[in-house]
């Protein structure tokens, strides 16, 4: 090579590398986005916990008194359940929402990023399925996604993103089939009964394992903790593919 080629190597090779590390930088952005997001959820639970608290201590004091009123009585049968208003439901179900949301979010922000990374790096597109993503970064680049810290966190993502674009929070046939094909019951652990994952490591017919989980009407569920995690362990994989790229 002659010098001049050399220089424009090194030069596109820098570009790169800086377009990858912008990538990996507006991927890691979308955590502020989660927390001004949910923001007005941490204050109306705040508010709750506080009616909890005080329903709780109000029991507590009546625990040792004799010859209770009736509205008394009825204070130490109620439970927090008790104290959820109309309002509280409808920002129950609007946060559920949101999160769903952010999720959804957060798998197209990680799915651009993974395919640019690849772009940058071989000059060439990736396909659409996450399977053959893998395969392509092994072959050409020499990078096992199941060996990269955050890879279950990312499969998360993925599964909850398709599922929730298909059929909302309950997890679906389809779902439920490629988490038997993917050996991925680790993504849905949080979600199901301890006795009902040690039942399903066992089951070895794809027909029985989609039965079990969807006679159960299993619910992806979401928090605020839980989509921040997610967030971070993909930004934590990303970061690592970066490393392997330019080490």
């Amino acid at each position: 090579m002659t010098i001049k080629e050399i220089d424009e190597a090194q030069m596109n090779e820098s570009f790169s590398k800086w377009l990858i590390n912008y990538e990996i930088s507006a991927f890691t952005d979308l955590g502020k986005l989660v927390e001004f997001e949910l923001s007005t959820f941490d204050t109306w639970r705040k508010d709750f916990l506080s009616k909890e608290k005080e329903l709780l201590k109000a029991q507590e004091e009546l625990k040792n008194k004799t010859n209770l009123t009736f509205d008394e009585q009825v204070i130490l049968q109620m439970d927090s359940s008790d104290l959820i208003s109309s309002d509280d439901e409808d920002y129950i179900s609007f946060e559920e929402e949101v999160l769903q949301m952010l999720l959804i979010k957060i798998y197209s922000k990680f799915e651009i990023a993974i395919k640019n990374m690849y772009r940058q790096k071989t000059c060439r597109s990736l396909p659409e399925k996450f399977a053959e993503w893998k395969e392509k970064y092994r072959n050409d680049l020499s990078i096992d996604f199941e060996a990269i810290p955050g890879y279950l966190e990312v499969q998360t993502l993925r599964i909850y993103n398709n599922n929730f674009k298909h059929s909302g929070s309950i997890l679906n046939d389809k779902t439920a089939g490629e988490i038997f094909d993917k050996h991925l019951i680790d993504t849905i652990k949080d979600c199901i009964s301890g006795t009902l994952y040690t039942n399903l490591l066992g089951v070895t017919s794809k027909n029985d394992f989609i039965e079990k989980l969807t006679l159960n009407t299993i619910k992806l569920n979401l928090s605020k903790d839980k989509i921040i995690n997610l967030h971070t362990q993909a930004k934590i994989f990303l970061k690592k593919i970066y490393e392997e790229m330019y080490n």
